[in-house]
């Protein structure tokens, strides 16, 4: 056996086990759920007939006493069946059974019913606990990066750590993405942030309706979690070719290497990626030189690099300079996919149909999801061919080619991944009612100087914004290199409440120039561009909750417990309201690939997970719809209060519409699974 079949074949026993520990973990939950109505039905007296893990055909078993424990074939459920459970009403001459279910008093039954929701809840607890006695690192909660024009964007900064957020508590980043999304007041939330100089201050946040991602849809804040400046040194080799791309795309100059640990940034002490992101915004787009440590033995030495810094988000309606977008980049290409073959990672978006560099967005206000305009073109076309225009490396393409379609052409790709060109300040639309647009400056040209004309009759720093100089690099005359972004931005910002006259260049290389005068930064226009260091890939900034007594575990696991319980039903009432999507509702597919990937990342996180879903589940069995246990508590009150039971006729309906809802409910989440794993 060479090494390559070696390997591959203890990866195939790894991912065997891995299955076999999902399985495992999911046989638990179900085991004791179905204990807590078998417990609570001997309890009380009533026959069980069979205490069963799964479905279908039996596997084995034993028989003892008057119930046959089993395992069957399908480990996707199990049940506990009790004499009299189905049998809605007695044959004519029937002698009662005093040990059926049916014949007990309302109060026992239900004390059945419960059970298994209650062993659900105590199973979450005590797996909390064990978690949390064992360690569980979360990403912690403090901001390493604060999206453009997302709701707390202008509001929270890099490096602040919220505290509470809606009147709850916030642990790590969990609860910061998970708490603006529940949110459902009309007013905004209010945030308690500590900043970085250690001062508290309660900020308001309006939620939005975040686009693409796991959130989609959902409302979001806008924030990522912060990072420690140390490369990723848990890099196995089938990264290495990842992090060496990445590495090569990030730094301009200078060898960074895993492991190493970067302390300073322009000449500035830093310790975290959020230092790196407000330098790139205070500098205005410039590189940032690093210094980094590395050890070596028992030394420890210093390695440098200059790390590129590029436009910070997408040529949104509220992204632009003074009415000026940036052009659309293909950041990659996926293989298999229509494009793949013909569009190249760097390619720079001139045309696609009749539309000449297509935005991010279609610009409409009203568009809550701001849907890309490059991507309703796409979808437009139904799966028919399109015409795509593209600038590789100074050299114009053009390129026909027909979108793949998924599901009836409800889904149109092309297989591409977008991001903005901020090499050079080549703009793509400009607006026609802006103030660049005003003063004649034509879509598509490439800017290639800005000289001030007047004197600024405005403080740069009345924003709150570092004073910059017209960069020396502008050039007058064809044939000199053109502006970068940062370059033409600086100028813009630098000659704030003056007039400047801006030479460009076309695409047919025609040169020409346009005098505008520049608002004053008072007007808020210098924040209406973003920019970011390019990525590194550095260590998550953790937030670890570990004890040793077990006191606090317990109370640490009830807390928790209550958390996921709470979630679930403000996450159903949202459902029912319409502000949350059932698309965002896993089913078994979904819920079986998560726990696989969380028992690759070990014992702990799996267990975790499982507390979860059983946490999720009591709510879900607990709910007032009939075949579940919520519905059969509602039929026992109903019977209370009415003293009678309800008509067989009513129950067997009640049940057909149960049933009926809840396979389509599955049905739908399973085949909302499946897109998620087949589109990403």
């Amino acid at each position: 056996m060479d090494f390559l079949t070696l390997a591959s074949f203890l990866d195939v026993l790894a991912t065997t086990g891995y299955i076999f520990l999902v399985i495992i973990g999911f046989t638990a939950v179900i085991f004791v759920h179905e204990l807590g109505h078998f417990l609570a039905a001997k309890y009380v007296g009533i026959r069980v007939e069979r205490f069963a893990i799964g479905f279908g055909p039996r596997l084995f078993g034993f028989k003892r006493g008057e119930t046959d424990y089993c395992i069957n074939l399908l480990p996707l459920g199990g049940y506990v069946k009790m004499t009299g459970q189905e049998d809605f009403q007695l044959e004519k001459g029937a002698v009662p059974d005093p040990k059926a279910f049916n014949n007990k008093s309302v109060g026992a039954r239900s004390l059945v019913i419960a059970s298994g929701v209650v062993m659900n809840v105590i199973f979450a607890a005590i797996a909390f606990m064990v978690v949390f006695m064992c360690g569980k690192s979360f990403h912690a909660s403090q901001i390493g990066n604060v999206t453009f024009d997302s709701a707390a964007y202008g509001v929270l900064r890099p490096g602040d750590v919220p505290l509470k957020m809606d009147g709850d508590d916030v642990g790590d980043q969990t609860d910061v993405m998970l708490i603006p999304a529940l949110h459902s007041g009309k007013e905004p939330m209010n945030v308690l942030a500590r900043h970085r100089d250690g001062t508290e201050e309660w900020l308001k946040i309006d939620p939005k309706a975040a686009k693409g991602g796991m959130l989609d849809g959902l409302k979001s804040i806008g924030v990522d979690g912060d990072y420690r400046l140390v490369l990723d040194k848990k890099l196995d080799d089938s990264e290495k070719t990842a992090y060496e791309k990445t590495m090569k795309k990030s730094l301009l100059s200078g060898d960074l290497k895993p492991g190493d640990v970067i302390v300073r940034a322009n000449g500035q002490p830093v310790e975290y990626y959020s230092d790196l992101v407000n330098l790139a915004q205070e500098s205005g787009g410039q590189p940032i030189t690093l210094t980094a440590e590395r050890k070596e033995g028992s030394r420890t030495v210093e390695a440098r690099a200059v790390l590129g810094v590029e436009l910070a988000g997408p040529s949104i309606p509220e992204f632009q300079l003074l009415g000026a977008h940036p052009r659309m980049t293909i950041e990659a290409v996926q293989p298999g996919y229509p494009a793949d073959g013909k569009l190249k990672e760097g390619d720079v978006i001139l045309r696609l149909e009749d539309v000449d560099y297509p935005l991010f967005t279609n610009g409409d206000p009203d568009d809550r999801y701001r849907s890309p305009q490059l991507m309703e073109l796409i979808q437009r076309s139904k799966g028919k061919e399109v015409a795509i225009v593209v600038d590789r490396y100074g050299e114009r393409k053009t390129f026909t080619i027909k979108p793949k379609t998924w599901f009836y052409k409800s889904d149109v790709k092309l297989g591409i991944g977008n991001g903005v060109y901020s090499k050079i300040a080549a703009l793509g639309q400009v607006d026609d009612n802006s103030v660049l647009g005003k003063a004649g400056l034509p879509s598509g040209v490439t800017i290639f100087a800005v000289i001030p004309t007047t004197q600024p009759t405005t403080q740069h720093e009345s924003a709150g914004l570092p004073a910059t100089r017209p960069s020396s690099k502008a050039a007058t005359r064809p044939g000199d290199l053109p502006l970068t972004w940062s370059q033409f931005y600086q100028a813009m910002r630098s000659a704030a409440g003056s007039t400047v006259q801006i030479t460009y260049q076309g695409g047919d290389g025609d040169i020409g120039t346009i005098t505008a005068s520049v608002p004053p930064v008072s007007t808020g226009w210098a924040n209406s561009i973003a920019f970011r260091p390019r990525p590194l890939l550095l260590d998550p900034l953790v937030r670890t909750y570990k004890t040793n007594s077990p006191l606090a575990a317990a109370w640490m696991g009830t807390q928790k417990t209550g958390r996921f319980i709470l979630q679930a039903y403000v996450t159903l009432d949202r459902l029912v309201r319409g502000d949350v999507s059932v698309k965002h509702l896993s089913g078994p597919v979904g819920i079986a690939y998560g726990s696989y990937k969380t028992a690759r990342s070990g014992l702990v996180d799996l267990l975790y997970f499982l507390a979860m879903i059983s946490a999720n589940l009591a709510v879900i069995n607990f709910l007032p719809l009939p075949i579940v246990d919520g519905g059969l508590m509602a039929f026992l009150l109903y019977e209370k209060v009415r003293r009678k039971p309800v008509s067989l006729r009513v129950m067997q309906a009640t049940q057909i519409v149960g049933f009926v809802l809840i396979i389509s409910l599955f049905l739908w989440v399973t085949w909302q699974d499946i897109l998620r794993l087949l589109l990403g």
